[in-house]
């Protein structure tokens, strides 16, 4: 019966927190920013079992105690573990200098200026129009430096080609919309919408990209 009621409480702690993960991804709202909750904040779960092994609390006829303590101590290790971040600086000079090098393609200087877990962000020159992009799972911004263009967005893609997994290129818009961009803008372009920047001959255009991961 002992090892019937620790079986239990385990249970009951992974799936309650099974519940905090999903919530906190969902979300992202869910022991955000310098939460700390101080219940014995730094042991490891077996630690604590055997803790209260030795004070006899184990034995309680109730196995919640034993689930709350153990659940707490895992969200205070996740949480002091999330407000550890280092902090993410770009100085305008890496990103001009990494504007103004080669093309890296045709018409086109792309670089990846820093990658995160769920983002990174890019610095693009284009001399020349895109081709038609569709990102299954990621949020396009753009902040637009210099230059005009007009962003094709909406509708359909057709003919596009799957070029990595969930990254469709390629093909045109059919009943898109048009968006004209000029200097100091900023446009978010959510997953799944066709898109296509579009430059007139001449025009130079440089704008800084941000890829955010859907959950």
């Amino acid at each position: 019966m002992f090892y019937a009621r620790i079986l239990k409480s385990l249970k009951q702690i992974l799936y309650t927190w099974h519940l905090l993960l999903r919530a906190h991804h969902k979300q992202n709202k869910v022991f955000r920013g310098p939460v700390k909750i101080n219940l014995l904040p730094s042991l490891p779960p077996i630690i604590i079992y055997i803790m209260l092994k030795l004070f006899n609390l184990a034995h309680m006829r109730y196995s919640a105690i034993l689930s709350f303590l153990l659940c707490f101590n895992l969200v205070s290790l996740t949480t002091q573990a999330q407000t550890n971040r280092s902090l993410e600086y770009l100085s305008s000079s890496v990103i001009q200098k990494a504007a103004a090098g080669p093309d890296t393609a045709p018409n086109i200087n792309s670089n990846t200026l820093y990658t995160g877990d769920a983002y990174k962000y890019m610095i693009i020159r284009r001399k020349a129009s895109g081709q038609v992009e569709v990102h299954n799972s990621m949020d396009d911004i753009f902040h637009i430096q210099e230059g005009q263009a007009v962003l094709l967005y909406g509708g359909e893609q057709k003919g596009g080609k799957e070029d990595k997994p969930g990254e469709f290129l390629g093909g045109k818009i059919e009943g898109g919309k048009e968006q004209e961009l000029n200097p100091g803008d900023v446009i978010m372009i959510p997953a799944k919408m066709p898109h296509q920047l579009l430059i007139k001959k001449g025009e130079t255009v440089i704008y800084f990209v941000t890829k955010v991961k859907r959950p």
